[in-house]
């Protein structure tokens, strides 16, 4: 898997997927950005709540589930020191269905803790490593 960033312009940053769809990520205004794209902590809970849900969305249809108006909000809180990593994430997942709450709890359990990736990652110490390139200006 592989991703890749093009700087556009001051604090921004643009990437496309595979299908080409296009996704602009930019700083906050406290930080010399614009505000308005999405910033890198709000893709971080974006993976983690879109991860789960499409574990979720196999179990329904693994059971043979019909559901419409599945939604999930997530909701983090960041500690003050650098790195303002994340303390808390809270997810809150809607959906209709023909399904009790404590099944449907079982389901997002199952979701979180034992199919999602993002959620496996965030609880890893993952090695990460680098290369770079230097191109002098002319």
């Amino acid at each position: 898997m592989e991703v890749e960033l093009i700087h556009s312009k001051d604090f921004t940053f643009k990437s496309w997927s595979e299908s080409q769809q296009e996704i602009t990520l930019g700083a906050s205004k406290e930080l010399g950005g614009e505000g308005k794209d999405y910033r890198p902590m709000q893709l971080m809970l974006l993976a983690l709540a879109s991860c789960s849900s499409f574990d979720i969305v196999a179990i329904f249809k693994k059971k043979k589930l019909a559901f419409s108006d599945f939604k999930i909000t997530a909701k983090g809180k960041r500690r003050e020191e650098i790195p303002n990593i994340f303390t808390e994430i809270k997810l809150h997942y809607s959906v209709k269905v023909n399904l009790n709450g404590e099944t449907f709890a079982k389901y997002i359990d199952l979701a979180l803790n034992k199919y999602c990736s993002v959620r496996a990652m965030l609880q890893e110490n993952i090695a990460v490593s680098f290369t770079h390139r230097i191109t002098p200006l002319s």
